[in-house]
């Protein structure tokens, strides 16, 4: 199995635009094609679930058939507090990623996952 990470070096890059026609590109060249949204910064009430809503809008466009939570396996509300930083939660958030990225790992043989900024994430939480 293979990863691609889309990742940029500020927020609001286009890493959306680029990982659609990624997954897109990638299904008519391999078929299988996953993708995951590891932390998503904008939640999306999906059927009584929440996901990130770039999440939402590439399995939609690209017919994926997939299990919603896998794709989006952390969220954060707007304006969460530090405590979403706290050892614990990172912990739980960390194994979160680890056990959806395991599962679709078994699914698909590529697999594309943008990233966030980093520096955006903490600088919400620090404001917070």
């Amino acid at each position: 199995m293979k990863n691609l990470m889309i990742t940029a070096t500020r927020h609001n890059e286009g890493k959306t635009a680029i990982t659609l026609g990624a997954v897109l590109a990638l299904q008519k060249r391999l078929g299988n094609i996953g993708f995951m949204k590891p932390l998503g910064k904008r939640r999306f009430d999906s059927g009584g679930i929440r996901v990130d809503e770039d999440a939402a809008l590439i399995a939609r466009v690209c017919n994926l058939r997939e299990n919603v939570q896998d794709m989006s396996p952390v969220t954060l509300e707007a304006g969460f507090q530090k405590s979403a930083l706290s050892p614990q939660a990172m912990a739980d958030n960390l194994t979160n990623v680890k056990d959806s990225f395991r599962a679709m790992s078994g699914r698909h043989n590529f697999i594309i996952t943008p990233q966030a900024q980093a520096s955006t994430i903490t600088s919400r939480a620090t404001s917070a």
